[in-house]
């Protein structure tokens, strides 16, 4: 898992390097529902593979703030690194502890998984490649307004869609301890 951080930061350096940022809400802002629908109106295999790449592909670059070029980019990492297309808690925890080696490795561990959790919109214990960029996305390049729903992510440990005292005191915590 260690290649696909440290080969994305190409891809990061050569986007800023290029010019601005595109509009538009992205993964954490009214667009996914859309997405989300529209992938799966289109990609139920009744179009050729090289088809539904290069649309899929297109459709990602329409709802994250990264290029077509760069969604290819990171579509060759991810598949580096998890080649069954799925990353796994215990995949991105590890990938996540090992890059960062200051602080306790508990705490990083369960910031990681707080990480994990806020990239794995379904819920289904792994993330694939449309939630990785979307997450990518939001986290590197968002709007104010998109990461500070994916920050609010973190915070809602119970997904409750509210944050508690307890879950801001919890979080704030973690954060103090990897400082």
């Amino acid at each position: 898992m260690g290649g696909l951080h440290s080969r994305a930061t190409g891809v990061l350096d050569k986007r800023r390097s290029s010019g601005g940022e595109k509009d538009g809400m992205g993964c954490f802002g009214s667009r996914v529902q859309t997405c989300k629908t529209h992938l799966r109106k289109t990609y139920n295999g009744k179009r050729p593979l090289r088809e539904q790449s290069k649309r899929m592909l297109t459709q990602l670059a329409r709802v994250t703030h990264f290029t077509v070029a760069e969604v290819k980019q990171w579509y060759r990492l991810f598949l580096t690194d998890c080649p069954d297309g799925q990353l796994s808690e215990v995949q991105f925890v590890s990938f996540y502890c090992n890059h960062f080696e200051h602080g306790n490795a508990e705490i990083k561990a369960i910031l990681a998984r707080r990480i994990f959790h806020t990239f794995d919109r379904d819920a289904s214990g792994c993330v694939d490649f449309r939630e990785f960029l979307c997450g990518m996305s939001a986290m590197l390049r968002g709007t104010p307004m998109e990461r500070l729903k994916w920050a609010f992510c973190i915070f809602d440990l119970n997904s409750d869609g509210t944050v508690s005292k307890k879950e801001l005191i919890n979080v704030l915590t973690v954060g103090k301890a990897i400082n």
